[in-house]
């Protein structure tokens, strides 16, 4: 059995893309860095504590 797994920042670039939006459109969109939009999309994100 093949178990997949999509990850939260799998899934940001996904809608990201489905949307028609690139990286930098994205961010301004949402108001953070366009290194915040690739650390997520890498999964490369922390919350604060």
């Amino acid at each position: 059995m093949i178990r997949l797994i999509v990850t939260a920042g799998r899934r940001v670039r996904e809608f990201r893309k489905e949307a028609g939006l690139t990286q930098p459109q994205l961010a301004d969109k949402v108001g953070v860095s366009l290194d915040t939009i690739g650390n997520i999309e890498r999964d490369e994100f922390f919350t604060a504590a």
